[in-house]
């Protein structure tokens, strides 16, 4: 009976087994000196920068949730009544409850009001009103801070709703006024008209308001500077029905 397996094939294996056998301890020795090139390259940003974190509190599982269920209801209320507000300003941003409730959570709150002459448009006029506030940070001076932003959208936007975005900034504001850890100020900003609010406050805090175009107001409130910024669009609270992005 002739062999199922073929002869030259076992002997071509047993070529190769003899042969790392006879170098083994030159290649163990040539791993391990490619091993330790590589941990030394680690160190080059080329092959760290992609996993690189520059805060370990950012790292998964060392960050404990202090968050409590209180403030997730504060956001639910909060947004009912937002409901009722926007019932009675359906063209227009409910300037007196947003700084009522500012203030309210204990925020340096203040508005700010900017036209747009459209050049484009036949003699256009836009009109909008920020809303913003401002959390002092208690461990140092108002030398640097984080904008916060989301954008309020009426009944009567094209866009997709994110009404959900205002009551949870506001539930996070509040939240965030009890803690004393906090060494930069927090702006937390809700924009009028889409980004052409956001440019005309941007315009006015960096006190740029050369451009015939855009007019924006005077700031009354000013905190450090900017160093980043986060923006919020939430659609619902449901998490199954958010995105991150």
């Amino acid at each position: 009976m002739g062999l199922l397996t073929d002869p030259s094939g076992l002997s071509q294996k047993a070529k190769y087994t003899k042969l790392l056998k006879r170098h083994c301890k030159l290649l163990c020795n040539l791993l391990f000196v490619a091993g330790v090139a590589w941990f030394a390259a680690l160190s080059d940003s080329n092959f760290n920068h992609g996993t690189y974190f520059s805060e370990n509190a950012l790292l998964p599982g060392l960050v404990y949730s202090s968050i409590k269920k209180d403030t997730s209801n504060f956001a639910v209320n909060l947004q009912e009544e937002l409901s009722r507000e926007r019932e009675s300003h359906q063209n227009t941003i409910p300037t007196a409850w947003l700084l009522a409730k500012m203030k309210q959570i204990g925020l340096d709150a203040s508005s700010h009001n900017f036209t747009l002459n459209y050049p484009f448009g036949g003699g256009k006029v836009f009109t909008g009103n920020n809303v913003y506030g401002i959390l002092r940070a208690s461990r140092i001076g108002s030398t640097e801070s984080i904008v916060i932003s989301c954008p309020y959208r009426t009944s009567v936007s094209v866009h997709p709703q994110v009404s959900h975005s205002v009551p949870l900034m506001l539930a996070f504001a509040d939240y965030a006024r009890k803690q004393k850890y906090w060494a930069k100020d927090i702006i937390f900003l809700i924009t009028d008209q889409e980004q052409l609010g956001m440019q005309a406050w941007l315009n006015a805090y960096y006190g740029n308001n050369d451009n015939s175009a855009l007019i924006s107001s005077d700031l009354h409130l000013r905190a450090g500077a900017i160093q980043a910024a986060l923006n919020l669009e939430i659609q619902s609270f449901d998490l199954g029905k958010s995105k991150t992005i």
